[in-house]
């Protein structure tokens, strides 16, 4: 008997990026989130582990930190709109890594 309220993270994960089932479950991903347009994206890149995957994700926020300066979109703020970095882990972890400015 199966349990109707358990999901597959990734079946939830799929509605919202197309791009989904290109990545290799087995591995760790950094995910991206257009704000100004509301979508996900990804990044070329995997990883074998979730420590190389999260200080890749952190060397993204530096980068869109150059790109989308805090002073002009709000940053990683709520209410601003810097592109968002999340981590996309083999059993469907999946959460937001921000960095402290």
């Amino acid at each position: 008997m199966t349990d109707k309220s358990r999901r597959d993270p990734f079946e939830e994960l799929g509605r919202l990026m197309p791009f989904l089932p290109e990545l290799d479950r087995s591995r760790w991903h950094v995910i991206g989130y257009d704000t100004f347009a509301g979508e996900f994206y990804r990044y070329p890149q995997s990883f074998p582990d979730e420590d190389i995957a999260r200080t890749a994700a952190v060397h993204r926020l530096i980068q869109l930190e150059k790109e989308q300066p805090s002073e002009s979109s709000g940053g990683q703020a709520d209410e601003g709109i810097q592109d968002r970095v999340f981590i996309l882990g083999p059993g469907g972890e999946f959460y937001r890594v921000v960095v402290e400015p």
